[in-house]
């Protein structure tokens, strides 16, 4: 917005009434080109941003992979919208951690708590591939990577990581193995 006014009631009009910045008229033209360059080069930044956030988006879906994060202490991991396409959700639902252990068969639930555990308790990185049923009752195979994060004093304070349903890649991989071989 470009005014005039340089008091502190309008400036905070100008505010509500949806300005998202503020210059105050002066004769120092080459002030003004200054800023309105800056401006028009973030509003080309902000595009490009979207474009890229949008890009990455499909390429997650294609790939059938989506992220979360996991802060220690907040509670579960929060899922990206593809990553909960992955476990068969809708972008605006959530997956709080002990419906996604329900989706694991009982006998796999203890061993995945024993390998958080460990990953937790020495920071280490984690890469597991995980049998869900879905809510649905489909059956898939999830890969779950992560990296641990850390604060600046070296104490770990969360992970943040991607899922990826490899069902089909197992599957294809489990065809290879038992193709029969010709023997000439």
């Amino acid at each position: 917005m470009l005014t005039g006014l340089d008091d502190d009631a309008s400036i905070t009009r100008a505010y509500e009434a949806g300005a998202t910045d503020f210059f105050v008229k002066s004769t120092q033209w080459s002030l003004l080109s200054g800023r309105l360059r800056y401006l028009l080069r973030s509003a080309r930044t902000r595009l490009e941003l979207e474009r890229n956030k949008s890009r990455l988006a499909r390429a997650q879906d294609l790939a059938r992979m989506g992220s979360f994060d996991w802060k220690r202490g907040v509670g579960g991991p929060v899922f990206s919208a593809e990553g909960l396409r992955v476990f068969g959700l809708a972008p605006d639902e959530s997956l709080p951690f002990r419906v996604l252990l329900r989706m694991l068969p009982t006998e796999d639930r203890a061993g995945l708590l024993t390998v958080l555990r460990e990953v937790i308790k020495h920071s280490s990185v984690l890469a597991t591939d995980v049998p869900v049923t879905l809510l649905d009752g489909r059956q898939r195979i999830v890969h779950v990577e992560a990296e641990p994060e850390f604060n600046e004093h070296g104490n770990l304070i969360g992970y943040t990581g991607i899922v990826q349903d490899v069902t089909d890649r197992r599957m294809a991989e489990d065809k290879i193995k038992h193709w029969p071989t010709s023997t000439a």
